[in-house]
């Protein structure tokens, strides 16, 4: 229990080390794209107000307002963007690991899903990886049977587990879509610390 859990910090720990390095790397991009907004909206404002001062206060007021809400949809779109990069990013390093650490982080995934008499799908990128002699092992080990699916799967990478009518879909892109809709919150407040 002892090597799992040490293998388990391993993997958060290499995992904290590489998410702090994407939200160093975006935050520095975001800052690139907001100052870069700032400046556009910046200018803006100013020919507002250039324009606005032989018409009158009323059309200042709204070509100021017109340019605030430019900014802040520049703002929300290039925070948009860098959440995407930073997940996008996420998943590229995820799919590209070390075939040992791969192997890890699938066995930890059976752990949590896989019941006696499953088929297991595995991603055509994986087939040299997650192969039969793998999955017996666990199986013998875990005292199930699993089989081995006969088609690759059209995914990133992952499995899909299938057994009583159920299909456990456990591929790369669902657990990161699954893990951003936990952590978007977070890394946003990572990224967009406000002064």
């Amino acid at each position: 229990m002892e090597g799992k859990d040490l293998i388990i910090q391993k993997i958060l720990a290499d995992a904290q080390a590489e998410a702090d390095r994407i939200v160093n790397e975006a935050t520095e991009y975001a800052n690139g794209i907001i100052e870069s907004a700032n400046a556009q909206a910046g200018q803006r404002v100013s020919e507002a107000e250039k324009q606005a001062e032989s018409a009158g206060k009323e059309y200042i007021a709204r070509r100021v307002t017109v340019a605030g809400l430019d900014l802040k949809k520049a703002r929300l779109n290039a925070k948009t963007q860098l959440i995407d990069e930073v997940y996008q990013k996420a998943g590229e390093k995820l799919a590209n690991l070390d075939a040992d650490v791969y192997k890890k982080i699938i066995l930890g995934m059976l752990d949590g899903a896989a019941e006696d008499g499953d088929t297991v799908t595995v991603a055509k990128k994986d087939e040299k990886v997650l192969t039969k002699a793998f999955f017996d092992k666990y199986a013998k080990e875990k005292g199930i049977s699993l089989k081995l699916g006969d088609t690759l799967g059209d995914f990133s990478g992952g499995l899909i587990l299938s057994g009583n009518g159920v299909d456990k879909n456990m591929t790369l892109d669902v657990e990161l879509k699954l893990l951003r809709e936990q952590t978007e919150g977070q890394i946003a407040a990572l990224l967009f610390k406000e002064a």
